[in-house]
């Protein structure tokens, strides 16, 4: 996926497989040993983890649902190489890529620990470090498991002290979406910054996967942008507020006389009325969309429209696409089309279309409303 490298892309995949292979009595039994959790450590002391992060190899840890075992995490590599001679298994599977020192991992046990062993005559004060590290982690993960009500008050899940937030999120977060998601150090920073200042207006805080953290008036919620918009069908002129709720969005419809000239929003447009049809498509992009922006004469793809809007990846499934009569006539934020077209000084009747963001639903109108002149 976009921003996901290999190792993580893998272990994204076993926990899904994991996921559907294993019920709630069952335990999957993993063969990662000391060694192991050692270089973990030393890896992710260099991507700036927490507790948590450097102890990811545990013992026992349930992620995402699934109840995960190490067995031989008490015992060294060489420990386990030595019991399989002892019994006369020498055939064991190595991979190939384990001596490439151009990946991390390998660079860590090649390369840094021998250096590091020689330093320090040994590696029992870093193998030290790391049982108290898993010590402050469970304890740190206990208080947070307490906390997680918290979370859907943002009031009080701002006075929650910065070693938790990160951990009482990431228990939230699987509560509501069945994943196993770290928030980053960035995503971190952000809501808490977010959790500091008053909520006037919604604010999104992108998670990467597809997910966003939504925070507004009505408190904190997560919104899963894989699936797109439902595809809607819209009868304007009956219902001139449609409300999106995936996007936590609305489009309302208003007739007026004249296109305000000081009005540059990318997330209004004005069409002219005996064109719009009775019912416009609402829906997400799909692969091939194409349209002919105002004031040009040739089809240009959605998806190039939107990395030149610079709308984010994980944002796009959920911006609206409207069409009419198969033609795509508008896409908020990002282009107005040639279709339904009408200009500064144009006079008569015309449907101005706009964009927002909804704090909470059931906010539609009961009837088409008219700007005065």
């Amino acid at each position: 996926r976009p921003g996901e490298g290999m190792e993580e892309a893998a272990r994204r995949c076993r926990l899904e497989a994991w996921q559907r292979l294993a019920d709630e009595q069952a335990v999957v039994a993993l063969g990662h040993h000391a060694d192991d959790a050692l270089e973990e450590m030393l890896l992710r002391l260099g991507r700036g983890s927490n507790a948590s992060g450097l102890t990811g190899l545990r013992p026992s840890r349930t992620i995402a649902g699934v109840r995960l075992v190490r067995p031989l995490l008490c015992l060294r590599r060489n420990q386990v190489e030595a019991f399989l001679r002892e019994e006369g298994v020498e055939g064991w599977c190595q991979d190939p890529s384990n001596q490439d020192t151009s990946l991390r991992r390998n660079a860590v046990r090649h390369q840094w620990l021998p250096v590091i062993r020689e330093t320090l005559a040994g590696d029992g004060g870093l193998f030290q470090s790391l049982a108290a590290l898993r010590q402050d982690a469970d304890c740190l993960e206990q208080m947070a498991q307490s906390l997680v009500a918290k979370a859907d008050r943002p009031a009080e899940l701002a006075l929650i002290p910065p070693a938790l937030l990160p951990r009482v999120m990431r228990y939230w977060l699987q509560q509501r979406t069945g994943k196993d998601v770290i928030l980053r150090h960035e995503a971190v920073a952000r809501l808490q910054a977010e959790l500091g200042r008053p909520v006037s207006a919604p604010r999104q805080i992108p998670l990467g996967d597809n997910l966003v953290l939504v925070l507004d008036r009505s408190g904190l919620r997560v919104r899963d942008q894989s699936a797109g918009l439902r595809p809607r069908v819209w009868v304007w002129q009956e219902s001139p507020c449609l409300e999106l709720e995936e996007a936590g969005a609305a489009i309302t419809a208003e007739l007026v006389d004249s296109v305000d000239p000081a009005c540059k929003d990318p997330d209004v447009a004005y069409l002219a009325v005996d064109k719009m049809p009775a019912a416009i498509t609402v829906r997400s992009r799909a692969a091939g969309d194409r349209l002919v922006p105002f004031g040009q004469h040739t089809a240009r793809k959605l998806k190039d429209l939107f990395v030149q809007a610079r709308i984010p990846q994980e944002q796009r499934q959920t911006v609206p696409v409207l069409e009419a009569d198969g033609l795509i006539f508008w896409v908020p934020g990002v282009r107005r089309a040639e279709f339904g077209r009408v200009e500064t000084g144009t006079e008569g009747e015309m449907v101005k279309l706009t964009y927002s963001r909804i704090e909470s639903p059931g906010q539609t109108r009961a009837r088409m409303p008219r700007a005065s002149k």
